[in-house]
Parts: C-alpha cells; sequence; structure tokens
C-alpha cells in the first residue's frame, strides 16, 4: 500500500507537474496541442481541473505499485511513480483526488493508519478524455503551482509550441467554467433574486 508520507521531499508543485504532464501527453498523443488541455480552478466546485481529450481510458493498474504504464521517449509524464509520487503529496497536505476517465470514475482515499487506497467507480457517463480533480486544497494557493507547473511545460517539455504572453493569457481567460446544471440553474436564480433585491431598494 502506498502511504501519504512516500516521498516527503517532494512538493505540490512537483505533484501538479506530474498531473499536467500526463495531461499533455495525452493530448499528445490523440494528436492534439498541448494547449487545448483544461487548467485551472472549477469556483463553482471548489475543485482544481486538469482536463485532456486522450482516447485511451485510465486503468486501476496505473495506481498500482510494479505496475508502470510508460510512455515513448518523446513524452514527459507516465502513469507510473510520478502518479504515485503526485498522490501522495496531495494526499499528504489532506487533498483529495477524482479520476473520470471515459466511464469510470477512481479516487482517493486515506485510512486511519495513512495508507492511501483508490475506489474504483464504472458505468460514470461516457466522455473522451481524463478529467482529473483535485479537492480539499486551497484553490489560491495551489493554483500558483498549476501555473508554474503549466508555464514550465510550455516553456521547456514542448519547446516546439510557440505560445506567446498575449496566447497564455487568452488561454487562461477561456478555460471553461465546470458548472454543474443543477448548479447552474439555482446560481442565476440567486443573481436574479439578488437584481430584484437592488431594484426593489432602489
Amino acid at each position: 500500500n502506498m502511504k501519504v508520507d512516500f516521498r516527503k521531499d517532494l512538493t505540490l508543485e512537483h505533484a501538479f507537474r506530474e498531473l499536467i504532464a500526463n495531461a499533455y501527453d495525452a493530448n499528445k498523443s490523440a494528436k492534439k496541442e498541448p494547449t487545448e488541455c483544461c487548467i485551472g480552478p472549477d469556483n463553482i466546485n471548489q475543485v482544481l481541473v486538469i482536463e485532456d481529450q486522450g482516447t485511451t481510458p485510465l486503468t486501476l493498474e496505473a495506481f498500482s505499485f510494479g505496475a508502470s504504464i510508460e510512455r515513448t521517449q518523446d513524452h514527459h509524464g507516465q502513469h507510473g511513480m510520478g502518479l504515485k509520487e503526485a498522490l501522495a503529496i496531495i494526499c499528504r497536505h489532506r487533498g483529495k483526488v477524482s479520476f473520470k476517465s471515459h466511464n469510470r470514475v477512481f479516487s482517493t482515499y486515506v485510512d486511519e493508519k495513512h495508507n492511501i487506497f483508490i475506489d474504483k467507480c464504472t458505468n460514470y457517463r461516457k466522455q473522451e478524455g481524463t478529467r482529473v480533480e483535485v479537492s480539499g486544497l486551497s484553490l489560491s494557493t495551489c493554483l500558483s503551482f498549476m501555473e508554474a507547473a503549466k508555464n514550465w511545460f510550455l516553456a521547456k517539455a514542448y519547446p516546439d509550441v510557440t505560445v506567446s504572453k498575449q496566447q497564455v493569457a487568452r488561454i487562461k481567460q477561456e478555460q471553461p467554467q465546470r458548472v454543474k446544471p443543477q448548479q447552474a440553474i439555482l446560481r442565476q436564480q440567486q443573481q436574479q433574486q439578488q437584481r430584484l433585491q437592488q431594484q426593489q431598494q432602489q
């Protein structure tokens, strides 16, 4: 079993760098641009999101010690030891990680002995790509780690992808908000009520 104190020398930035590397590599395998990955906060659901458009579903094997799904030499991440390091780091900071991949969901939980386990759920809504959700951490604090990891890959790991400062800013602004339909409707209703109250007060 993996424990939360696994690789205590590594930081949250390393964890996000590994998760983002896997997302970029999935896009590259699907012949999509790394910059098409969705990386940013979901302020409605209070989670950090790393989402790719890969065509290969994530399997339980990726979380098992002794098994490493290696990538080719031109890929920078691997669903192997690096992924396990990322999970240990995030769980050590009292965070949780959920992987929604095609029709499967894998979620971390920690027992009283600080062991990390993976829950698997099938028959999830079918979709392409893998959406990683990190919860339980400060969005504002971890967003800086995510941005640093993303910029590192754009500048170092993918030198063939030229992204100007204006393009980077545009990519950040265009990241889609991941909002559940019921929550979106509720938020819209609340906003309408607030506007009506303001008009009545005037």
